[in-house]
């Protein structure tokens, strides 16, 4: 699992600057996505809860793949979906040019965003679900 323990709470910086720099696996159409999975913690207060989350997809051949840049590990985009029990209706997709241009005018947005995501920060860039949680 990589750094988890490092990376953990730091997803939205951490796929930000993997789009941006290239530097994630795939070709130049990967996109970075913010979506909300369910957290699987049997027995935790937080078990089942939604909870902001931000990912690299791009394509392998035929196959979807996701990048999660927090577990630093790959894994196919609909197994990765399923597993998070994730709403494709509740995902923002952003292309790499969208990406910067959100981060750079995030500054002068008025959207709602959790407390602790400061302005310019690298996202999320839209009003989150109401039943998201957000932090490590």
């Amino acid at each position: 699992m990589g750094n988890y323990e490092t990376n953990k709470g730091r997803c939205y910086e951490l796929a930000l600057s993997s789009i941006l720099r290239f530097d994630h696996p795939g070709d130049e159409e990967a996109v970075l996505v913010h979506g909300y999975p369910h957290l699987y913690r049997p027995g935790k207060p937080d078990d089942g809860c939604k909870y902001g989350h931000a990912w690299i997809e791009y394509m392998d051949g035929y196959i979807a793949k996701v990048y999660d840049p927090v577990t630093e590990e790959t894994f196919q985009r609909d197994r990765y979906y399923s597993a998070g029990r994730i709403d494709e209706r509740e995902c923002h997709v952003y292309t790499r040019e969208e990406a910067a241009r959100h981060f750079v005018e995030s500054r002068d947005d008025e959207i709602d965003v959790p407390p602790d995501h400061e302005p310019m920060s690298p996202g999320p860039w839209h009003t989150p679900p109401d039943d998201a949680i957000f932090g490590p």
